[in-house]
C-alpha cells in the first residue's frame, strides 16, 4: 500500500472529512486517479463511520427535505483473489531439504574418505 505525506496547516489546523485525490501515471499519456477520504481531528465518540441507507438518513433529519445525490460512485468491498498461493512455505521446505540433502551427502563423503 502507497503511503502519502500531506503537508497542509489547513489540514491540521481544521477538523473535518476531506478527499484526497492522486494522480498516477499508468502509461504513457494515461493516468489512473485514486480518490482517498480521511477525517483531521475528529472524535471517534461523536458517531459511527458507517454508510447508512437513504431511508435512515431521510428517517434521522425530520421536516428536511432528503435527496439522494446523483452522480455519486458506489463505493464497494475489493474482490477477494480466491485462494491465494503462498510461496514462502514452499521456500522454506526447499531450503530444509537442501540442508537434509547437504548434511547427508557431507556424511556419505566423509565416510568414504576415510
Amino acid at each position: 500500500m502507497d503511503r502519502y505525506l500531506v503537508e497542509s496547516p489547513a489540514a491540521a489546523e481544521r477538523p473535518g472529512i476531506y478527499s484526497l485525490e492522486v494522480e498516477t501515471a499508468v502509461g504513457v499519456g494515461a493516468l489512473n486517479t485514486n480518490i482517498f477520504k480521511f477525517a483531521v481531528g475528529v472524535e471517534p465518540d461523536e458517531g459511527d463511520l458507517f454508510r447508512s441507507s437513504f431511508s435512515s438518513a431521510a428517517s434521522a433529519f425530520p421536516g428536511i427535505d432528503v435527496r439522494l445525490a446523483g452522480g455519486l460512485e458506489e463505493e464497494s468491498a475489493p474482490q477477494s483473489e480466491g485462494s491465494r498461493n503462498e510461496v514462502w512455505r514452499a521456500l522454506i521446505a526447499a531450503a530444509l531439504g537442501i540442508l537434509v540433502l547437504e548434511s547427508a551427502l557431507a556424511t556419505w563423503f566423509g565416510r568414504r574418505r576415510g
